[in-house]
């Protein structure tokens, strides 16, 4: 009887230690946030949005950069962008800020808050498959 107690605490420690490596995967996922190379198809155009390892960003309309700025991934799944070279530049200035859902190679962002109407429609008006 001993021996089964012993057994049962043994392998219940085994899946907690599992756990909580797989817990803090996920945590240092989340810190990062989503990267790399996404692809998404508007009105039949490809679109693609990189999300650089140094917190750039550039969106591209086929093979025409439609916009590049800087990207700040915050707590709870939330990232902030702000654009450098955007033809609608002059008529706003704050960052735009989201939260985004990475599932897979599957990526969705919803508006939190951005006045730049264009912005929020090309992130958030379908999903995004990492290429």
């Amino acid at each position: 009887m001993i021996r089964r107690i012993g057994g049962v605490v043994f392998v219940s420690s085994a899946v907690l230690i599992t756990g909580s490596v797989i817990l803090d995967n996920v945590s240092a996922q989340d810190k990062a946030g989503p990267k790399g190379t996404y692809a998404a198809t508007v009105r039949n155009d490809k679109w693609t949005i990189n999300l650089g390892d140094k917190g750039t960003f550039t969106l591209m309309r086929k093979s025409t950069v439609m916009v590049k700025g800087t990207y700040k991934v915050l707590k709870n799944n939330q990232i902030e962008f702000d654009d450098e070279k955007n033809p609608k530049k002059d008529l706003h200035h704050k960052p735009g800020m989201y939260s985004y859902k990475l599932e897979g190679n599957k990526l969705a962002f919803t508006k939190i808050d951005d006045e730049l109407k264009t912005r929020a429609k090309a992130l958030t008006g379908q999903v995004w498959t990492k290429e």
